[in-house]
């Protein structure tokens, strides 16, 4: 979900400098969301089409500028996916049923099919003058129609996904909150030190920090100072002299403590590495904002509930004989919309669908929880995992088949 460099515009002034400041450019005039909506409604028209139909191009002519194309697409990409079609939608089940007791339920089994009986009858090659009669001889063999035959032979090409929808119809100023957040958050992701201050030293601050430290794998440095607790978040390059891959995660915790900071934090300021040039990041109030999301006036910074990756896993009660392959990600991207942004704890993929799994933290994270989540129907499902008073008190939020609750 994060943008690429090559897709963030920016401005680095002060290139004789010192210090050159990094500005990125962001959605800040609703002027634009008329035209976020035309773009909502061109994928709402492509619904139900193949890959090979979408023309991204229409899209950069539209909105004039290739970067903010690519980067409205990629936050497009959690309410509108390509799928894949199976054998089970395309045939019957009499047809499918006959497919999987000759062995040949999938178009991998088809391709590997029709080669065997080019090897056997054609000398190991169809020529085009033939093809179409001996298509027919195979088609006739395994009942099937020819066209239906050719069709479920490339079913799993990428040109062929059709495209769908999770959830209902995304709205422009969610676009447009994801838009800034992903474009703050991307170029976090490429800080080599990111430092703030906290003007709250209460012993519950310098726990929860080293317990987000521990979580998020991120270096932490604390120190006091005059004007409070001042921190550092240290990035770490990979093997390859990348900053970005470890970075995720330090501008994931950066949110995290933000979103429960709310004014207690400020001066927070990210040495950026791109690629060959350098520069500060300086968050004001008005980007501080733009990134977290609007919420309560302050989250508590102490945890009633702490969950482990492996005391997430047995409370989603995944069976492991399970028929679809259940994956569990850790660290998934923030997502935001107009009402606020949620970090995740996990993302949890059983077969083709995505959920969300969310920790309520506690009673004013819960608050916060309540306020978002009837707002947030677009895109994965959200999952949350809270204390019995917790999910007591968000039972009636959102739409049952969007918001799922557990109790830990």
């Amino acid at each position: 979900m994060a943008f690429p460099l090559t897709d963030i515009r920016l401005a680095i002034r002060g290139r004789t400098t010192d210090e050159p400041t990094v500005h990125p450019r962001l959605i800040r005039d609703r002027s634009i969301l008329p035209k976020l909506d035309i773009v909502i409604q061109h994928f709402e028209s492509m619904l139900g089409q193949e890959r090979r139909a979408f023309d991204p191009e229409v899209l950069v002519q539209f909105l004039g500028d290739h970067k903010m194309a690519r980067s409205v697409v990629t936050c497009l990409g959690r309410s509108y996916t390509f799928h894949t079609p199976t054998l089970a939608e395309e045939l019957s089940p009499a047809e499918l049923e006959r497919l999987i007791g000759r062995r040949l339920g999938s178009p991998i089994a088809l391709r590997l099919h029709l080669f065997d009986f080019a090897n056997d009858f054609g000398s190991g090659f169809l020529h085009p003058a033939e093809r179409q009669s001996e298509m027919g001889l195979l088609a006739e063999d395994l009942d099937l129609p020819v066209t239906t035959l050719e069709r479920l032979m490339v079913l799993d090409a990428p040109e062929r996904a059709v495209l769908q929808r999770r959830g209902p119809v995304p709205r422009p100023e969610d676009i447009s909150a994801q838009f800034n957040t992903m474009t703050l958050l991307s170029l976090i992701r490429h800080s080599s030190e990111t430092r703030f201050v906290i003007d709250n030293d209460d012993s519950d601050v310098l726990e929860f920090l080293k317990r987000l430290s521990q979580s998020n794998d991120v270096e932490l440095g604390c120190t006091m100072g005059t004007s409070g607790l001042r921190v550092t978040l240290v990035g770490r390059q990979d093997a390859l002299g990348n900053w970005g891959r470890h970075g995720h995660r330090l501008a994931r915790m950066l949110l995290q403590i933000l979103q429960r900071g709310q004014d207690h934090v400020s001066n927070v300021e990210a040495d950026l590495v791109l690629k060959q040039r350098r520069g500060t990041l300086r968050l004001n109030r008005d980007l501080e904002t733009m990134l977290r999301g609007p919420g309560p006036a302050e989250i508590a910074w102490h945890d009633d509930l702490e969950v482990s990756p492996a005391e997430l896993r047995n409370l989603l009660q995944i069976p492991d004989g399970s028929v679809e392959r259940c994956v569990i990600r850790r660290w998934p991207e923030p997502q935001a919309w107009q009402a606020g942004v949620m970090v995740p704890d996990a993302e949890m993929i059983v077969g083709a669908e995505r959920r969300l799994v969310t920790v309520i933290r506690n009673a004013s994270h819960a608050e916060q929880i309540r306020m978002l989540a009837p707002r947030a129907a677009m895109g994965p499902r959200l999952l949350l995992v809270g204390s019995t008073q917790a999910v007591e008190r968000l039972k009636d939020i959102g739409d049952p088949g969007r918001v799922e609750l557990i109790a830990a």
